[in-house]
């Protein structure tokens, strides 16, 4: 059986991770800089309504109470109560629709050959480096990296 909320979400670049947590039932974070929703055991095999509502509770910007009202009262179906919560999404994960989609780009994706690079530290000196190089950089802290590609 497909995991349908997995599924949804993988397609969006989000991690989901299933939790036996007793209280909280959905909340989201990151692990290693990669956006992560933390869902309660009983999500999974949800219905599809169920997986997009997760879905857009958490991804789009905007009112999306209908999508909250189907979750909870699927939790509250799954676990005969009231007691339990559904964290809100923090304000970075809201507009993520589509972080994994240059995964689903296929054709439209194109590699480049990077030419040259260079390197200008703070005060504006600058160095050419090949690609192959190893970009080293100093005790000041701001660079500026500039990239020249060709497409191949």
């Amino acid at each position: 059986m497909q995991d349908i909320l997995q599924a949804l979400l993988k397609e969006n670049g989000i991690k989901l991770v299933y939790t036996a947590n007793k209280t909280v039932m959905l909340s989201t974070g990151y692990v290693k800089g990669k956006p992560v929703i933390r869902a309660d055991k009983i999500f999974k095999g949800c219905t599809v309504k169920v997986a997009k509502a997760i879905e857009d509770y958490y991804l789009n910007p905007g009112d999306n109470s209908d999508s909250l009202d189907i979750i909870r009262e699927y939790a509250r179906t799954q676990l005969n109560s009231n007691q339990f919560i559904i964290k809100p999404p923090q304000s970075s994960f809201r507009g993520q629709t589509g972080i994994g989609d240059s995964a689903c780009l296929g054709e439209n994706l194109k590699e480049m050959k990077v030419s040259q690079l260079t390197y200008r530290d703070f005060w504006g000196r600058s160095v050419d480096l090949s690609p192959e190089e190893t970009i080293r950089t100093g005790d000041e802290g701001i660079y500026e990296l500039d990239i020249t590609v060709e497409g191949v």
